[in-house]
């Protein structure tokens, strides 16, 4: 029998005093907040891309475990 894993969906959707907020699922309280909607849309897309890759999902321009970067001290 196959695994069933839980997918997760992230939405962004516009806020007051022109924010946007990005939500996980069906969580009525946003998880980030941004005043630019394409910075909204970019923070959801990293999230759901870094989930892909902890689960080992492949797609077009995933960053690899080659192409981390150490942070400079």
């Amino acid at each position: 029998m196959q695994e069933t894993k839980e997918t997760l969906v992230y939405r962004v959707c516009a806020g007051a005093g022109n924010t946007w907020n990005v939500f996980a699922d069906s969580r009525r309280e946003s998880i980030a907040s941004f005043h630019d909607k394409s910075e909204a849309v970019r923070h959801a897309l990293r999230l759901a891309r870094g989930r892909r890759v902890r689960e080992g999902v492949t797609y077009p321009g995933a960053p690899r475990a080659s192409d981390a970067r150490t942070p400079a001290p």
